[in-house]
């Protein structure tokens, strides 16, 4: 879909898609509506797992059309095992940016700490050396990433210039679907999209989730899980006294 000189770019499962059930509307169709934006979603299916060719294919044929060229700026988006996707692929673009949820670790280390790729031959199913070429050309990377789940540096915001990590503290494992609830998938594209990104405000936008029923509730059941029945109690406790939780106050009760 065409208009503006402005692109976004989404590679996504279409099984994630259907499961949503939110309408089956790929990410980032209302985002690019509202703001104009031109738009690209590569749809795949789980099954696909030689999918590679056909993808460099289809952006082959799109390069030849000067879809790409059109456009002063795009933003390619990817979440966990299509994060590599958006990054290889963003070197169709001259003006790119990227953004990740929940990447594969080793995706994550190469991209975020400069991993030495060159002892590596692949990362997924794509070439390690095109990832690291693309990712070093493109205006910015922005990841979201619950550091419990990687490698204890990811806990401390990259030093590289054009690199962004939101830490989604316990979030794990359902980083992308939180991201998406509290709608910062939009508010990354709205940043990368912007000629000054200031991605720091998305923090803001994270303390939303003290008001999301369906984290808290994730948050407990950690919480228990580890056996921490003193922060149980603070948790339940704090939830009861800013909002109706009838689940909590339950579990006030037996604490």
């Amino acid at each position: 879909m065409e208009r503006g000189d402005k692109l976004l770019v989404i590679f996504e499962f279409i099984d994630d898609i259907l499961e949503r059930n939110d309408g089956l509307l790929p990410t980032g169709w209302e985002t690019s509506e509202a703001h104009g934006w031109s738009y690209l979603c590569l749809a795949l299916t789980k099954a696909n797992q030689s999918h590679l060719n056909d993808v460099f294919a289809c952006f082959e044929e799109l390069s030849a059309e000067g879809i790409f060229a059109r456009h002063a700026k795009s933003v390619f988006f990817g979440q966990q095992n299509m994060s590599g996707e958006a990054c290889v692929f963003s070197a169709y673009s001259q003006h790119a940016s990227i953004v990740m949820v929940e990447p594969t670790e080793d995706l994550a280390s190469a991209v975020i700490f400069g991993t030495n790729v060159s002892a590596i031959t692949t990362i997924g199913n794509i070439p390690a050396k095109a990832l690291s070429d693309a990712v070093n050309a493109v205006n910015w990377v922005a990841i979201a990433l619950d550091p419990s789940e990687y490698d204890r540096r990811f806990d401390h915001q990259s030093q590289r210039d054009k690199c962004f990590i939101l830490n989604c503290r316990h979030m794990s494992p359902n980083t992308a679907s939180f991201v998406r609830q509290l709608d910062l998938t939009s508010r990354f594209f709205e940043q990368a999209m912007s000629d000054s990104p200031d991605f720091e405000v998305l923090y803001q936008d994270l303390r939303l989730r003290r008001d999301l029923k369906t984290y808290l509730r994730h948050l407990l059941r950690k919480t228990r899980s580890n056996e921490r029945t003193r922060l149980e109690k603070l948790l339940c406790q704090n939830v009861v006294s800013r909002m109706h939780a009838p689940f909590f106050e339950s579990c006030l009760k037996r604490l």
